[in-house]
């Protein structure tokens, strides 16, 4: 912070959570901000379908009980088993927010994999994703935890650590780390972040309540991705392979998922397969629910049969932290990585791609430009990679750890950095060079993960 030339105002008012409303009301907000995204479902079916509803359950709880005026002979009891509860989410979610933690109102959580330390203050309506760690940091006096205002927007896998505030409606972009104050409506992103633009999140989170009456401090309008990449999606040009493939049957599909990961362990019965590769057991359910989606079924076949399949998910979810939307459009030979994946509805994933471990892709944009990622045939995405909004991916393309994808990816690319830039390297650094091309291809641009039967090698993932 003082490298920067800012400094954290402890005189400063803290954001404007309400602090009277008991843990009911805020709980009741935090579950009309996901029935935004699912109008029409019941509160079942959300608190099946969210873990991040678990979590938030059990904090407001905790918190409630841990700044209540309790005798000390009822209290500390409450705290121990609230302690077990806690421990019992963070097992099955991966999401642990501490008791001494202030949340305000109609917060929304990711499903996974989500830490946010005592002390922190987060306000009313925030958004924070898959991975986002919110937590202590620094030196001496200096050393705290970040205070966020309204309608603050945290990225997946995004770092938002020290003794800082986020002001009102800031967006912090995947992957990015944030160590500076970051002003009203700052677009942050990078490592470490900088402002990327003075858009802010308004337009991002459905306008579901009143919002402060704190003005709109907004002073540009940011382009959309494609827009400042001087390109467009058109929705009238074909789309990848995978969406085209209708006539394959799930199970179709799932063997020749089963044949990719083969090729990596030759000899290797399909027992040991799916026992030993956790990215099969998420296909495999993915495959059937799909199918069940897609298919032409009465509704009183259909709707049972997406609820039993809903659970199957989340139980995938908790034993593998792999999510993907029934809705999600996949092609036959996909590699996953064995944990923490998450795919969003309506994405599209062509045929014989990889994709690592923490990888992300997902719903963003604004307006017209809200959208999925369309990924082409052949693209290695390696491990926490992010991918958000309405952009096309290219054949052949390679995305680098760790980097956003928010543009467009040209065919057999290798894209790093948040946000991702063409690396103008070689490919090798990150594709295994394996026998058995098929005849004709490039030498830059082949099949670089589909060895030939019997090589073993595995994939860069």
């Amino acid at each position: 912070m003082q490298a920067s030339g800012v400094s954290t105002d402890e005189t400063a008012p803290r954001p404007r959570a309400v602090r009277r409303m008991t843990w009911l009301q805020l709980y009741r907000s935090d579950v009309g901000r996901y029935r935004q995204y699912r109008p029409g479902a019941s509160l079942l079916n959300l608190l099946v379908a969210h873990q991040g509803l678990w979590a938030l359950l059990e904090h407001r709880i905790a918190s409630g009980v841990h700044n209540a005026a309790l005798p000390p002979v009822i209290k500390r009891p409450c705290l121990y088993a609230l302690e077990i509860w806690q421990k019992a989410v963070e097992i099955l979610t991966g999401i642990s927010i501490s008791r001494e933690a202030f949340i305000g109102p109609g917060c929304y959580m990711g499903p996974q994999h989500i830490f946010i330390g005592k002390d922190a203050i987060i306000g009313a309506h925030c958004t924070i994703l898959n991975g986002a760690t919110i937590a202590e940091s620094g030196r001496g006096t200096q050393r705290g935890t970040p205070r966020l205002g309204d309608r603050v927007v945290i990225g997946a896998k995004a770092v938002v650590i020290g003794k800082l505030s986020v002001a009102d409606d800031a967006v912090v972009g995947p992957n990015s780390l944030v160590i500076y104050d970051v002003s009203a409506s700052s677009v942050m992103m990078g490592v470490p972040a900088k402002c990327f633009s003075q858009a802010g999140s308004r337009d991002m989170i459905p306008p579901q309540t009143e919002y402060p009456s704190s003005g709109d401090r907004r002073t540009n309008v940011m382009r959309t991705p494609m827009q400042a990449s001087g390109g467009s999606i058109d929705e009238t040009a074909p789309r990848p392979r995978a969406d085209r493939r209708r006539d394959m049957t799930w199970m179709q599909r799932y063997r020749s998922d089963i044949g990719r990961y083969r090729q990596y362990r030759p000899g290797a019965s399909l027992l040991n397969l799916l026992f030993t590769n956790q990215g099969l057991w998420a296909l495999l359910e993915h495959r059937i629910a799909s199918g069940v989606y897609n298919a032409a079924l009465p509704p009183v076949i259909k709707r049972p049969c997406l609820y039993v399949l809903e659970i199957w998910q989340k139980a995938i979810e908790v034993l593998t932290g792999i999510s993907i939307s029934c809705e999600a459009c996949i092609g036959p030979g996909l590699y996953l990585g064995r944990r923490h994946i998450f795919i969003s509805k309506d994405a599209i994933v062509g045929t014989h791609c990889s994709i690592g471990h923490g990888v992300t892709i997902a719903e963003s944009g604004r307006g017209t430009q809200r959208g999925t990622p369309r990924i082409g045939d052949r693209v290695l995405i390696l491990a926490n990679a992010v991918l958000v909004g309405k952009l096309l991916v290219g054949d052949d393309a390679v995305i680098v750890p760790n980097s956003l994808v928010i543009y467009d990816v040209s065919e057999a690319s290798v894209m790093m950095g948040v946000p991702a830039k063409c690396f103008r390297g070689s490919r090798d650094m990150f594709v295994h060079r394996l026998p058995g091309y098929p005849e004709g291809r490039e030498p830059g641009a082949p099949d670089d993960m589909l060895p030939s039967p019997g090589t073993g090698a595995e994939p860069p993932v």
